[in-house]
This record gives C-alpha cells, structure tokens and sequence, in this order.
C-alpha cells in the first residue's frame, strides 16, 4: 500500500488521457479509421482499425474496474464494519499489476492517436488531390461573374439593342462613306 498514491495517480493520468482521446474520436472522426504500421514487439506489419480497438479498451477497462471493485469475502462477517472499512482503504492492485495496466493503456492511446494521424494523412491527402479541381472550377465561377457584372454595367448604361442599331447602320451604308476621314493626313499621322 506504500505505493498506492502514486500507482493510483499512473492509472488516473492514463486514463484521463485515453478518455481526451475518445472524446476527440468522437468528435470529429470518421468510423473507417485504419492504420497500417510495424508491430515493434511482433514484428508483423499489422492493420489496427478504431473499431477494433474500441472491444480491446472496453475490456480492459472492465478488467480494470472489476480488480478494484470492493467484495466482500466468504470469511469477512458481514456485522464486522472495521474489517469492511479497512478492505475499502487497501489499494487492490499491485505494483506489478498497475504497470502492466498502465503500459496496456499507453499502448491502447498510441494505437488510437497512430490511427486518428493515419486517418488526417489520408483525408489531408485526398483533399491536396482535389485542390487543381477546386481552383478550375473557382475561376470558371469567377469568369462566369465578370461576364454577367460587364453585361449588367452595359445593360445599365444603354437599355437599347446596340446589336440591332448597328446592323441596320451597317446595310445602309455605301461604298466610299468615310474614305475623306480615312484618306485625310490628320488620321494617317
């Protein structure tokens, strides 16, 4: 029991921290994370897939609380509250035990993190893929704009048809109207 505070603290700490991780899973991931690495301790190359993950953290944590739920024992008599009392003060697990729930909890964070970095690689890369895409069709959008803004400026100037003015213009026109203005020294300097 001499180290209890402290073991309790490792536990505690690591917990917590799986928990911020979960929250952040939660949040804002998709549910197909997988991520593809090497087993240092195996050596296999292996797939570890959040939903996976999700059982194997969801059992430990059982195990966890199970080993420190308080029980009364076969011998333990039940009107004896001191021997009850002091069975609830006495720090269940082991220091043995404690890291080898706390290494378990690491490994179980650094699979989750692994998987969530692999996932925002992947949707960071697509998203890089895409971005020739996006910007084409932005400056269609844009070209597409300034034409309709020049149409509105030349409908708000003169609201009659130009086009209709000038092919009627155009047909009544002889050959040689305009050559003196064209021939002139003026205009040929």
């Amino acid at each position: 029991v001499k180290n209890a505070s402290k073991d309790i603290n490792r536990l505690i700490d690591e917990l917590t921290s799986l928990s911020g991780i979960l929250v952040a899973l939660q949040a804002g991931a998709s549910t197909n994370l997988t991520a593809r690495f090497s087993d240092r301790d195996s050596g296999d190359s292996s797939t570890y897939n959040i939903e996976a993950l999700i059982p194997q953290c969801t059992s430990l944590i059982e195990e966890l609380l199970m080993k420190l739920e308080i029980k009364p024992t076969s011998k333990q008599d039940p009107t004896n509250a001191t021997v009850g009392v002091f069975r609830s003060l006495v720090w269940p697990v082991k220091e043995k035990e404690t890291n080898k729930y706390v290494q378990k909890l690491e490994r179980l964070k650094s699979l989750f993190t692994l998987a969530i970095s692999v996932e925002n690689l992947t949707t960071s890369t697509h998203v890089a893929s895409q971005l020739p895409e996006i910007e084409r069709t932005v400056a269609k959008v844009a070209t597409s704009q300034d034409a309709i803004k020049k149409e509105q400026v030349l409908n708000w100037v003169s609201r009659l048809d130009l086009t209709l003015n000038h092919q009627q213009a155009s047909k009544l026109k002889t050959t040689g109207t305009g050559q003196w203005f064209l021939d002139s020294r003026e205009f040929q300097a």
